[in-house]
């Protein structure tokens, strides 16, 4: 096993039951959960220098990237057939889909997107504004299992990390996104989907 492996196992052991326990929205819940990302993606670019041979995990960059987000929209635009709004629970820790079908993409370690808990037009806004090729660096997409163990159950349809080009201008306030409480540092996600006259379920 090689040092980057064996990170990646230290980073799912020590935020599993992290992550299983205090997903979105408490304020301690963000800094474990994104503590985990930067973690997580610092390794990553560690793993691209030295080669990391991590298999739940693969890396695209490139003219790779082209023909990945092509066949990754086609499957997007079809699982938004999926959605049904009525499948959608609403907890103190955001809402989920019961029914759920879509990995969890994480855009330049900042912005989270869930986009089974979303309708169709806020799909076409994120597939727009995010899924160009000409501004994205680099897509890591991590296998179910592994997702799941670093994201808790955010992650249990895989996850998708995507890095955009440094001068690449893009508006990440979309698919329903919201900005957490943070002056100093610019987050969010959309993991909050709630309207004024659905009931919300506190545990």
């Amino acid at each position: 096993m090689s040092l980057v492996s064996f990170l990646y196992q230290v980073i799912a052991i020590f935020t599993t039951p992290s992550l299983a326990l205090f997903e979105p929205y408490s304020m301690r819940s963000h800094l474990l959960l994104y503590f985990s990302i930067f973690s997580f993606v610092s390794f990553v670019s560690f793993g691209q220098q030295k080669g990391s041979d991590n298999p739940n995990m693969r890396t695209l960059k490139d003219t790779s990237i082209d023909s990945y987000i092509d066949s990754l929209k086609i499957a997007i635009f079809q699982d938004t057939l999926k959605f049904n709004r009525t499948d959608l629970l609403h907890t103190n820790m955001g809402t989920r889909n019961t029914q759920s079908y879509s990995p969890i993409y994480i855009v330049n370690m900042r912005y989270m997107y869930n986009l089974d808990i979303i309708n169709g037009t806020l799909v076409k806004e994120f597939v727009n504004n995010i899924l160009n090729p000409s501004k994205i660096q680099t897509i890591e997409i991590l296998d179910t299992l592994y997702s799941q163990s670093l994201f808790g159950t955010r992650g249990i349809n895989g996850a998708i990390l995507i890095t955009t080009k440094k001068k690449a201008k893009l508006n990440f306030k979309i698919a329903g996104l919201k900005w957490a409480k943070n002056k100093k540092y610019k987050y969010g996600n959309n993991f909050d989907q709630r309207q004024g006259n659905e009931i919300k379920i506190l545990y």
